[in-house]
């Protein structure tokens, strides 16, 4: 069994939430009278998205295989590194993506729906607790490539950061000693740090840099901007039915 932020959800649950989901749908509602064919850029950070010959696997692309059931609309997924997500949404080359909310993408994108709150933090694997920003002085911290953390974190140039490609790198990194602490979203390194073989309550209490928030945006160029109600309301339905939290209870 799962515990999510407090919700409990093991495997029969999962797949009855799902059950109900989609009668409910099927019940309800009705596929729009014109369906559109819609690009998204998914980054490629296990879990959140992974590339496989031929498809499209994480967090991400399985709840963009649910909104293309809720919506009706054709769903074409493209798997990028971080930073090239961020090109294809300022270009409009991506209609939308999934990621975190921030002031830059607040500048290229508009905000539809929220998916997920995650506290964003530093933490010790090896059992030292971090009580205040001022115990990240000294410290080697791995962080992932092209990903906004905090502001003043991000930012400050006197920390010794070592940046790697993904968060399995950050983990690997931290455990063979080549750097002291971790940055990063509190579920993805709990995850990576399990699969080293690392249990989560060996870890350190960590330092919350702060609570980010994961939202479907869309970019401020997309030719499909009239889409953007049928897709807050569809993520918004996914949220409240369980959905979201039975995809997370399946990587975590």
């Amino acid at each position: 069994m799962t515990n999510w932020n407090g919700l409990h959800i093991d495997k029969f649950n999962s797949y009855f939430i799902r059950m109900v989901y989609f009668v409910t749908i099927f019940l309800t509602f009705g596929n729009p009278a014109a369906a559109e064919k819609v690009n998204v850029t998914a980054f490629i950070l296990p879990p959140w998205g992974m590339e496989e010959p031929g498809q499209a696997k994480g967090i991400i692309p399985d709840v963009l295989s649910l909104l293309e059931q809720e919506t009706g609309h054709e769903i074409t997924v493209t798997m990028q590194p971080y930073k090239q997500m961020i090109i294809d949404l300022k270009s409009g080359d991506s209609d939308f993506s999934i990621f975190f909310r921030s002031a830059s993408s607040e500048a290229i994108a508009d905000q539809v729906a929220m998916l997920i709150v995650l506290d964003t933090v530093v933490i010790n694997p090896k059992g030292a607790d971090l009580a205040s920003y001022s115990d990240l002085s000294g410290k080697t911290i791995a962080v992932p490539k092209g990903v906004f953390l905090e502001k003043r974190f991000d930012e400050d140039t006197s920390l010794k950061k070592l940046v790697l490609d993904n968060y399995r790198e950050v983990a690997q990194a931290v455990k063979d000693g080549r750097a002291d602490l971790a940055a990063g979203p509190m579920i993805t390194l709990r995850k990576e740090f399990n699969n080293l073989g690392i249990d989560k309550d060996s870890l350190g209490n960590p330092l919350v840099l702060q609570a980010k928030e994961v939202w479907l945006q869309f970019s401020k160029n997309s030719s499909k901007k009239s889409l953007h109600r049928e897709f807050q309301e569809a993520l918004e339905l996914l949220v409240e039915s369980g959905l979201i939290f039975s995809i997370l209870s399946e990587y975590y």
